[in-house]
């Protein structure tokens, strides 16, 4: 797959999807509108990736900067399905941004912890909602999750 980053762009806004056939109708796991990802990272090159992926998945993304204007865009915008939030950041990093949104109505979306280091925060690690992926980003193997946890982050807000 090649990927070229094209500008500089922080969200991208798509359609939603098309009203689910009839035969999907029991299936809990068909979206009926397009999963809502807010993806906070410092490193712009791979927000707007990640975004663009994101995108060609037919799902909307939101990218932030650091964890305080990911804390901004959750009051400020629809509420993600699920969150991708780099764990190293200037101004508030990913262990700030996971106390904040805990004392929030917010504490029950999905965050999928991004790092670099082998050994994520231990705390973390504990509570079902965080799920971690290494630096650099397997797609293939990422992607899948993403989905499930975005359907996961959705069921749960109704």
């Amino acid at each position: 797959m090649l990927i070229q980053l094209s500008g500089k762009h922080t969200r991208v806004t798509l359609p939603a999807l098309s009203a689910p056939r009839a035969d999907d109708d029991d299936d809990p796991l068909t979206p009926t509108a397009p999963l809502r990802v807010l993806i906070i990272d410092d490193d712009a090159d791979i927000r707007d990736v990640l975004i663009d992926m994101l995108a060609d998945e037919n799902m909307v993304a939101t990218g932030a900067i650091d964890g305080l204007d990911g804390l901004n865009k959750l009051y400020d915008e629809p509420p993600p399905d699920v969150i991708l939030l780099d764990m190293r950041m200037p101004r508030v990093n990913g262990h700030g941004f996971m106390r904040l949104v805990d004392t929030t109505s917010y504490s029950d979306i999905p965050i999928i912890l991004i790092s670099a280091e082998s050994f994520p925060d231990r705390g973390a690690m504990q509570d079902e909602r965080y799920i971690f992926v290494k630096k650099p980003i397997d797609w293939e193997r990422t992607l899948p999750l993403v989905k499930r946890k975005a359907l996961e982050g959705r069921r749960r807000r109704g």
